[in-house]
């Protein structure tokens, strides 16, 4: 009898060639005999939330310029995700699995949610009034 055992992070997915389906494997050996067992990592939900005008980019090719938008990414990845802000905009902060202002950089070890905070550029205007005679 064959029994599937996944790694931290797969899952067992299913039998092919002389056994098939997802329960252990039970062989008669009454000649030669050719099994593959698959496994897949397993993957969890990344949802990410857009809070004013600008978008969310990762180094692993993820982009979500109006959210929100949901990701499927591998169990125990880290996903580094970058703020890109509209032109006159800032990321304030996140939010949910990340904090801060610099780059969100979550572990998966669950499905989580972050959201990107963005609000306008505000500029100073310095007004002088003088007299002049």
């Amino acid at each position: 009898m064959l029994v599937a055992s996944a790694n931290d992070g797969y899952q067992f997915d299913g039998w092919s060639g002389d056994c098939s389906g997802t329960a252990s494997c039970s062989l008669s050996i009454d000649g030669n005999k050719a099994v593959t067992v698959h496994f897949s990592p397993i993957r969890v939900q990344l949802t990410l939330e857009l809070s004013g005008q600008g978008g969310v980019v990762s180094t692993s090719g993820l982009s979500c310029s109006s959210g929100p938008c949901q990701f499927s990414v591998p169990l125990g990845e880290t996903v580094s995700l970058v703020a890109n802000p509209s032109s006159g905009f800032q990321l304030d902060s996140w939010a949910g699995a990340c904090s801060g202002t610099g780059t969100c950089s979550p572990e998966i070890k669950q499905d989580i949610a972050v959201s990107a905070n963005y609000s306008p550029i505000l500029h100073t205007l310095t007004v002088s009034v003088s007299e002049s005679g």
